[in-house]
């Protein structure tokens, strides 16, 4: 796992290090007030913990409630950081024997956006790094004829991308989004329902 470790830490200084020439670049060309935005969102999304063996197709599946909060300058560029709980449906292969289980996962992230809008419509592309913990169970039976289970859990800092559109007023967002990050460990995909305020 060392060298797992290694690489995504190449990794998140590659990106911090562009994370900070964009906000730079934003924060140094504006010169009038921006919007700040907080909201909500409500995901599915596929889990999959590399290594974890599935039962069902269904098990990489997880639901997800997050809270965002972002800031976009005069000049469209901005920036967004959040936090997503991700909770494991795994309804049928957690009462069978041998079976592996996705837990939880949860995400913390910093965004650099960039934004569009007109007529209402918005469009926003999203690129940073996402603090990521899952927790997994393993079955621990050598025959796999049981449900002795050991509970585990990784982390990592790994890249992250996002987009997002929908309808823009004033002080509210509504918006469909679509998230995706991959580590040498998970790799997560999905999207949901966004509902922001603006002010």
């Amino acid at each position: 796992m060392k060298g797992l470790k290694g690489r995504s830490r190449r990794r998140y200084r590659a990106l911090i290090v562009l994370t900070g020439i964009i906000a730079a670049s934003a924060f140094a060309q504006t010169d009038s007030k921006g919007v700040f935005r907080a909201g909500i969102d409500f995901s599915v999304a596929n889990v999959d913990i590399k290594g974890v063996e599935d039962s069902f197709s269904s098990d990489d599946t997880s639901l997800g409630l997050g809270l965002r909060l972002g800031y976009e300058f005069p000049n469209r560029f901005g920036v967004e950081v959040g936090f997503r709980e991700y909770e494991g449906l795994n309804i049928f292969s957690s009462l069978l024997p041998g079976t592996d289980l996705v837990l939880d996962h949860s995400v913390f992230y910093v965004l650099p956006t960039y934004s569009w809008a007109a007529n209402n419509f918005y469009f926003r592309a999203k690129l940073g790094v996402g603090r990521w913990r899952s927790a997994y169970a393993v079955n621990i039976d050598p025959e796999r004829n049981s449900t002795d289970r050991e509970n585990r859990d990784e982390s990592g800092i790994d890249p992250y991308l996002g987009m997002e559109g929908g309808l823009q007023f004033k002080h509210f967002e509504l918006g469909l989004f679509y998230d995706y990050q991959s580590a040498d460990f998970v790799d997560v995909k999905g999207g949901g329902l966004a509902l922001s305020y603006r002010f």
